[in-house]
C-alpha cells in the first residue's frame, strides 16, 4: 500500500547479491551510464552521487553488453507535467508522493483553512487508466480510508480521487468484463474513485489541471492537491542516443532486437526489459493461419464482423497486442477495416488482410512493459550468454548457428488490484476472473 511498506522491504543491496551468487567474478559500480560507443565498444560513465572524488567519470570497455535501463514516463510534451506532476518509476518517486500526501493533509487541516481549499488539497488525480494508474488509485483510497481516517477523523468527507483516462474505459487492454467490474468497484464505495473517461490532460499548473473532453471538445479545470502521472512510457535519453546512432534502429518505442535479444545493427549488444522491443512480425508471420481462423464462413474473404471477432480472440491469444486492439475497438474496429479495404467491397482478401496485420505489427511493442517479461528475458539471456561462452565460438556469432533456442515469452496472465481487497485477473485459459477470491488466488502464488 501507499504507506504500508518501507523502501528496504522492496529493495536489496546489489553488492550482497553479487557476492553471494558470483563471489569476486562480478563487479558493481554506482554510476550513471551517459553514453555508449557501439563502434569502439566503450561505455562512458559518471558519478552522479552527492559525494564527488578526484575521479568522477570513467570508461568501461566491453566484449558483450546488456542494456537494461528501463524506460521513463512520457509526458506527451504536456505543459507543467515535469514541474508539478509526480511519476511512479523509482523509490525516490514513491517517497516524494508519500511526503506530498502527508503535507497536503496537514496543510488542509490548519486552523482557518477554507473548505474549498481543504477539498482541493484532498483531491488526488491520477492521469492514466492502465494497471499502474488503477492500482495506485485503489491503494491510495485504501490507505486514506482505512489508515489515515483513524488518525484524522475529519478527513473522510473531504477525500476525493479521480482517474483521467484517454479511452472510454479504464483497464481497456483487459477483457471488457474486467473493465466494467473495476469501474463498478470504484463507484460503489463512500469514498468513490471518479473515472473521467474520454478526456485528455492538456496542461498542469500548481493547483489545477486543464482537461480536454474528447466528446464535447470543451476544456475545463480540475483543482487538485496531488497529480500522479501514469500515462505511458518513453525511451530514456541513453536509449534514444543509441537508437539515433544506429541506422537500423527505426522504432520509436525502444531498441529493436531479434529473437535472441540482440540489438539490431550492433554487434555483441543485447537489450531487455522496458528499453527493448522486438523486431518480430508477430501477426504477419501467422497471416495465413489467422486468415483461415477469421474466415468463418469459408468464402475466402474476411468481413468486418469476422475481423472484429478475430480482434477479440487475438487479445486472449496474443496479449502483447492488447493495447492496439483495445484502442481500435474504442474507435470502432471497422475504421481500420475500411482503411485496409482497398477496393471498397466491404471485405478483405488475403493480400488486404496481410497488409492490415503489417500495419498492426508496425505500431506495437511486442511485449508488455512488466516485471514478468523482464524477469523471463533476464533468465533467458543469462542462460544464452553462458551457453555461448562455453561453446568456444566468436562473441558476435549468430546464436541460431549454434543451435541455441530463441526467446519465447510465457504469458501467465494480467493482474490488477482494484481496492477493498478485490482484484482482477486475466489468464489465457480461464479468461476474466474478479472479486475478493481472485486476490486470495493471486496471493497463494
Amino acid at each position: 500500500g501507499c504507506d504500508r511498506r518501507q523502501q528496504w522491504s522492496i529493495a536489496s543491496p546489489i553488492r550482497k547479491l553479487l557476492q553471494r551468487s558470483h563471489g569476486n567474478l562480478a563487479h558493481y559500480y554506482e554510476a550513471e551510464c551517459v553514453s555508449i560507443d557501439i563502434k569502439n565498444r566503450i561505455v562512458k560513465c559518471k558519478d552522479t552521487s552527492e559525494v564527488k572524488g578526484s575521479v568522477s567519470s570513467f570508461d568501461l570497455p566491453f566484449d558483450q553488453l546488456v542494456i537494461a535501463v528501463g524506460s521513463q514516463s512520457t509526458t506527451f510534451n504536456t505543459p507543467g507535467v515535469e514541474k508539478y506532476a509526480h511519476f511512479m518509476k523509482e523509490i525516490p518517486d514513491a517517497l516524494k508522493i508519500r511526503t506530498k500526501i502527508m503535507d497536503n493533509i496537514e496543510t488542509a487541516f490548519l486552523p482557518g483553512q477554507t473548505e474549498k481549499e481543504q477539498r482541493r488539497l484532498m483531491h488526488s488525480v491520477v492521469v492514466g487508466g492502465g494497471p499502474t494508474g488503477v492500482e495506485f488509485a485503489a491503494e491510495l483510497r485504501d490507505f486514506l480510508v482505512e489508515d489515515l481516517s483513524k488518525i484524522y477523523p475529519g478527513i473522510a468527507d473531504k477525500l476525493a480521487i479521480s482517474v483521467v483516462q484517454s479511452q472510454g474505459h479504464i483497464l481497456n487492454t483487459y477483457d471488457s468484463a474486467i473493465s466494467q467490474y473495476t469501474e463498478s468497484v470504484f463507484e460503489k464505495h463512500n469514498t468513490k474513485i471518479d473515472v473521467i473517461a474520454k478526456a485528455r490532460v492538456v496542461a498542469v499548473s500548481e493547483e489545477a489541471m486543464t482537461v480536454h473532453d474528447k466528446e464535447t471538445k470543451i476544456d475545463y479545470q480540475i483543482p487538485y492537491g496531488l497529480c500522479i502521472w501514469a500515462a505511458g512510457n518513453n525511451p530514456r535519453p541513453l536509449v534514444q542516443s543509441v537508437i539515433n546512432g544506429i541506422p537500423e534502429q527505426t522504432n520509436t518505442h525502444g531498441l529493436v532486437t531479434d529473437n535472441y535479444m540482440r540489438v539490431k545493427g550492433a554487434r555483441c549488444v543485447y537489450a531487455l526489459g522496458d528499453c527493448h522491443t522486438s523486431d518480430t512480425a508477430i501477426l504477419t508471420n501467422q497471416a495465413e493461419k489467422l486468415f483461415r481462423e477469421a474466415d468463418v464462413n469459408g468464402d475466402g474473404y474476411v468481413s468486418c464482423e469476422e475481423f472484429e471477432v478475430m480482434m477479440e480472440n487475438a487479445q486472449k491469444k496474443y496479449p502483447h497486442v492488447n493495447v492496439f486492439f483495445a484502442t481500435a475497438k474504442e474507435a470502432h474496429g471497422c475504421n481500420i477495416f475500411s482503411e485496409a479495404d482497398a477496393n471498397n467491397d466491404h471485405r478483405l482478401d488475403f493480400a488486404e488482410f496481410k497488409q492490415l496485420l503489417k500495419k498492426v505489427d508496425s505500431q506495437l511493442r511486442s511485449l508488455p512493459a512488466t516485471a514478468a517479461v523482464a524477469n523471463q528475458q533476464g533468465v533467458y539471456l543469462g542462460s544464452l550468454l553462458n551457453e555461448l561462452s562455453g561453446s568456444n565460438v566468436a562473441l558476435d556469432v549468430n546464436p541460431a548457428m549454434t543451435g541455441c533456442l530463441p526467446f519465447h515469452y510465457r504469458y501467465m496472465g494480467s493482474f490488477a488490484y482494484v481496492g477493498d481487497n478485490k482484484a482482477v485477473l486475466q489468464v489465457p485459459v480461464f479468461g476474466a476472473l474478479k472479486g475478493w477470491w481472485t486476490m486470495l488466488i493471486w496471493r497463494a502464488f
